[in-house]
């Protein structure tokens, strides 16, 4: 009788611990992608910006706006504006 107590009680129990597990799994990708996000915003507000991509395979040469407007390059709108997933 006590095998019809246990087997359930444990499956239960199995699941719950899934659960949990799965949720501190969720919670840890959110605070390290939050982390990165705001690490990137601090690094921008300093005015840091080698670590970020600067765009130049998108950049056509010989345009006439391009090099004109900073599109592309260092310290430029695609640098200082570009969102990206560190994950």
């Amino acid at each position: 009788m006590s095998v019809w107590i246990a087997v359930p009680i444990g499956i239960i129990g199995f699941v719950f611990l899934l659960l949990r597990y799965n949720r501190v799994k969720n919670l840890k990708v959110t605070s390290t992608s939050l982390k990165k996000i705001n690490e990137d915003e601090l690094l921008k507000l300093e005015n840091n910006l080698e670590s970020f991509p600067t765009g130049g395979s998108y950049q056509i040469e010989g345009h006439a706006y391009v090099t004109d407007l900073d599109v592309f390059g260092s310290h430029s709108l695609f640098q200082g504006d570009f969102e990206y997933s560190g994950i």
